[in-house]
């Protein structure tokens, strides 16, 4: 691929007696990417900082030694990769991805003949960069002579013509089209503590916790359209969507049909549970809030650390755990071997309707599920709606344990400086509340790594557990 990006950057920075600090920036760019209309734009930024301990003589205080507010905006543009304005022919060189997909195997169309095609992705013409405007403020704290360390910021960040590929239908001759797309808003805070209670000659103890909520909204969507699917997963089933008003990248899937009170509708000739006929928002992959705690304890030449992790909320679709209930290979579903009776009142699948007796009540289900259709049929299991295999991935973690011993400098001719020996290990234990007992599921996992759109497992390999033993040698 072949790019040229041109730009010119200038800053100006300005202090006041050292607490009160301006900076200035700002950026014009050139990109051979987009379209001659669009190819030029400028970006800028500001930030101010003002050290309010410095201002007051407050070095010496005893309580609070450092204080600084901090305020900072800027612009970014970006603009598009290249060969992103019209479908062209591209080689393949290897394994292909969206730019490359276009010379097939020498086996397309014949046998020892190749041949080339046009990218499945249609290009707008009128492309023109993306823009993220982003404002944050904060606070950082020190206490104690630095005994106590606390930084808190909150932030809001909009996005607009962001450059993506949307899905087509085939019908059009094209899979995707890559253009921009309305707007995104992000609203967040982070707090970070750091404790140090203990530090002598002889022991040292250092705590550091840090906390991170954010909401990412699509504000804005192209004119005339109510959803855009990101993209289009395998079999036209879940699919991660933008609808305005909803966080980004929420599922869309089937679901089961129901009263107008959540009661599941059964269809009184076999016990199953109806399909609804329209797909419905299933799932939101982004967590709630994470938050990570550090933890290092020295005594003498040991030092013990631990990192824990909790991601609290944010929902996984897992054909995994589908497959492993569908299949009764679970500990809990030992019994699984008799008919059954699903809770839910009798429906019409015609009307999705509650049915009702003479005195216009509804009618519980009393309709047994033969063994086969209970695990393959239209209930919870292998065939079951797309909302049944959506699970909050809540998940804690001992992400690392190490213990590191530095070995007296008396042990060694001078040609060693020093020598630590460490033992480590990752992944060591985790648990994810939500999922299903005796599944051992890690919700840490993504079919698509990390792309734009999040929360979908599609039977990946299961996570492991690493364990480690190194030696470091300073001359």
């Amino acid at each position: 691929n072949k790019r040229r990006l041109f730009g010119v950057f200038g800053e100006v920075t300005a202090d006041y007696n050292q607490y009160l600090f301006l900076t200035l920036s700002g950026r014009q760019d050139w990109s051979s990417t987009l379209p001659v209309q669009n190819n030029h734009y400028f970006y800028p930024s500001a930030s101010v900082a003002f050290v309010f301990s410095e201002a007051l003589k407050m070095s010496d205080h005893p309580i609070l030694n450092s204080g600084k507010v901090r305020l900072n905006w800027s612009k970014v543009g970006s603009p598009a990769n290249p060969y992103s304005l019209k479908p062209i022919y591209l080689l393949n060189l290897g394994e292909t991805d969206n730019l490359t997909a276009g010379v097939r195997d020498i086996d397309f169309p014949f046998a020892g003949v190749a041949s080339s095609t046009l990218s499945n992705t249609l290009y707008d013409p009128n492309l023109k960069p993306e823009f993220t405007t982003d404002m944050e403020a904060g606070v950082d704290l020190e206490f104690f002579k630095s005994k106590v360390n606390l930084s808190f910021s909150v932030y809001k960040s909009k996005s607009t013509d962001q450059i993506s590929n949307l899905a087509l239908p085939t019908v059009s001759g094209f899979d995707n089209l890559l253009t921009n797309f309305g707007a995104l808003e992000t609203k967040g805070a982070e707090v970070s503590l750091r404790l140090n209670p203990i530090s002598n000659k002889n022991v040292n103890w250092d705590f550091t916790t840090n906390f991170t909520r954010y909401r990412t909204i699509v504000t804005e969507l192209r004119e005339g359209t109510d959803e855009l699917v990101i993209r289009p997963l395998f079999g036209g089933g879940i699919t991660p969507v933008l609808r305005v008003g909803q966080p980004y990248g929420v599922f869309r899937g089937t679901v089961s049909a129901r009263d107008e009170e959540g009661n599941l509708l059964i269809d009184r000739t076999n016990g199953q549970i109806i399909n609804a006929t329209k797909d419905e928002i299933i799932g939101n992959p982004n967590p709630e809030f994470t938050v990570g705690f550090i933890n290092n304890f020295t005594w003498k030449g040991l030092t013990l650390g631990a990192v824990f992790d909790w991601k609290q909320g944010g929902d996984m679709y897992s054909e995994t755990v589908n497959s492993l209930l569908g299949r009764g290979v679970l500990a809990f579903q030992g019994d699984r071997e008799k008919n059954a009776m699903i809770n839910g009142v009798y429906g019409d699948p015609v009307t999705l309707k509650a049915l009702k007796d003479e005195n216009g009540n509804k009618i519980r289900n009393q309709t047994m599920v033969e063994v086969n259709d209970l695990w393959f049929g239209s209930t919870f299991g292998t065939n079951s709606q797309d909302e049944w295999n959506v699970f909050d991935a809540t998940v804690y973690r001992l992400r690392e344990v190490s213990l590191t011993y530095q070995l007296p400098s008396n042990l060694f001719k001078k040609a060693i400086k020093g020598a630590t020996i460490s033992v480590n290990g990752r992944n060591l234990w985790y648990k994810a509340p939500h999922f299903p007992d005796d599944t051992n599921f890690d919700p840490e996992t993504s079919t698509f790594g990390d792309a734009n759109y999040q929360g979908f497992e599609f039977q990946n390999l299961p996570s492991i557990k690493r364990y480690g033993v190194s030696l470091n040698l300073k001359f």
